[in-house]
């Protein structure tokens, strides 16, 4: 991956942030499609045999096999278990929710690193950041609607997801300092294709010439949808672009409509929006606090 000179350009960044959402949500629709119709550990083999021939051209610059070299195994491998089982779970819910409301869920990640980064990180966390986040996990109640019948099972089973998710994040951002974009991706997608061998062979059905296709445009998706993303933050400031990830539920929403005939309830559209009005206060008190530490070096400067 070329490294490439931040620039101030708002409006292309914001542009590249919703192409990459878009194309992050053609991406989970293909997936729905493929694990509907293919059993699970199977579905992960394929797709990630898919996405290391994608990636090949940047592990070869990267170094070959030297790529896998670390200085923190441990915690590429608490990373991997942790990202296998949050796939897995997605995928058991994918087959189950709607689009959208699999997307609303999803905007429980950004808040649930910011607490989890407390533990592992040793960051701190403010009083108005920590209540942001307990009012966004009341939009995530919302969503999964706890009652006198309990709760929406596969809603959990999302948010578990989405769990396991934001904690394999913030390990990434632990081991950042040491290890490169292609270790990362190395070490990740190697995982995820040893996962899904190691069940295959027990699942395996016959695959169409069809979804080896959907199975190629999927990978295709899931690299360029990270391009588009790296290439907004590039782009313009990530307090202008990162709010953008939120137009993500808009495509989910028509996808889903198109697709299967899906719109969210009311429900889910409350939740989400509590999520999002969360999450942005977060970003917001983020940047105030960026700020103050930036004013308070130049005073003792």
């Amino acid at each position: 991956m070329e490294k490439g000179k931040l620039q101030d350009r708002p409006l292309a960044g914001i542009g590249f942030m919703v192409a990459a959402f878009v194309t992050v949500g053609i991406g989970d629709a293909l997936a729905k499609i493929l694990v509907t119709a293919l059993p699970i550990p199977q579905f992960l083999l394929l797709r990630s045999v898919a996405v290391l021939v994608l990636l090949v051209p940047i592990f070869a610059r990267s170094g070959g096999i030297h790529v896998f070299r670390t200085q923190c195994l441990h915690l590429h491998l608490a990373r991997c278990a942790l990202n296998g089982v949050s796939l897995v779970v997605f995928f058991v819910a994918l087959r189950n929710l709607e689009l959208a409301t699999l997307f609303a869920i999803g905007f429980v990640g950004p808040l649930f690193m910011t607490a989890i980064s407390v533990p592992i990180l040793g960051e701190k966390v403010g009083i108005h950041r920590w209540a942001a986040i307990l009012v966004g996990f009341v939009g995530a109640l919302v969503i999964i609607r706890p009652g006198a019948d309990g709760i929406q099972l596969m809603a959990l089973v999302a948010m578990c997801s989405t769990c396991l998710w934001a904690t394999s994040m913030v390990i990434v951002r632990k081991m950042s300092a040491t290890e490169s974009d292609a270790t990362l991706l190395a070490y990740i997608n190697t995982s995820l294709l040893l996962i899904g061998a190691a069940g295959a062979p027990f699942v395996w059905q016959p695959v169409t010439l069809g979804q080896v296709g959907f199975i190629c445009v999927l990978a295709v998706t899931l690299v360029v949808g990270q391009w588009l993303m790296l290439r907004a933050f590039r782009m313009a400031p990530v307090g202008v672009v990162a709010p953008f990830q939120y137009t993500g539920i808009v495509w989910a929403t028509l996808i889903g409509w198109v697709v299967w005939d899906e719109f969210p309830a009311l429900n889910v559209w409350i939740g989400a929006s509590i999520l999002i009005a969360s999450g942005l206060y977060v970003m917001w008190r983020e940047r105030v606090r960026a700020r103050e530490h930036k004013a308070a070096e130049a005073t003792g400067a």
